[in-house]
């Protein structure tokens, strides 16, 4: 099997464990595994915003200086309630989101599903939905890039949403 990120062989460790129990789903080789900057530790409580490359001065008690802002704002005030980030948007998950959400790599999807499904086994939730896309952008990128995430995790799709016409 290659690596849907960098398409490198990915090799498998052979142990007493592998030759007696199912392989464990792994569609990424260590070495895009390593460059993925997983958010550990101290995080902003609504936007998961990492505080060890946080300024102190940016940072009131467990939100992030964006977020208190955003609660101040009348408009946007109650707005978010979670948001559950995964990764440190990077050089590389940027351009790894740019192939998948703008170059309909749609198979990167899969890449991700495993770190997806773990994620969202440890958190309670009624329905995973979706945000629709414009008929214009599901013909420029060929898919719904949420949709895909939800699916192939293994999740059920929940589509109640639907576009408004412009007014």
């Amino acid at each position: 099997m290659n690596c849907l990120i960098c398409h490198e062989e990915i090799l498998s460790a052979v142990s007493w464990t592998t030759l007696w129990s199912r392989p464990k789903e792994n569609h990424l080789c260590q070495c895009c595994t390593d460059k993925l900057p997983f958010i550990n530790g101290d995080t902003c409580s609504k936007c998961s915003r990492p505080f060890s490359n946080l300024d102190p001065q940016f940072r009131k008690g467990n939100l992030c200086a964006d977020c208190l802002r955003w609660n101040g704002d009348p408009e946007w005030s109650g707005q978010l309630l979670k948001n559950n980030s995964l990764f440190i948007y990077d050089d590389f998950l940027k351009e790894t989101i740019a192939r998948y959400k703008f170059r309909g790599d749609y198979i990167l999807s899969r890449a991700f599903s495993p770190i997806i499904r773990e994620k969202l086994s440890s958190v309670e939730f009624d329905y995973l939905v979706p945000i629709p896309l414009s008929p214009q952008r599901i013909y420029e990128r060929g898919f719904n890039q949420s949709a895909a995430l939800i699916h192939e995790a293994g999740f059920t799709v929940t589509e109640p949403l639907q576009r408004r016409k412009a007014i």
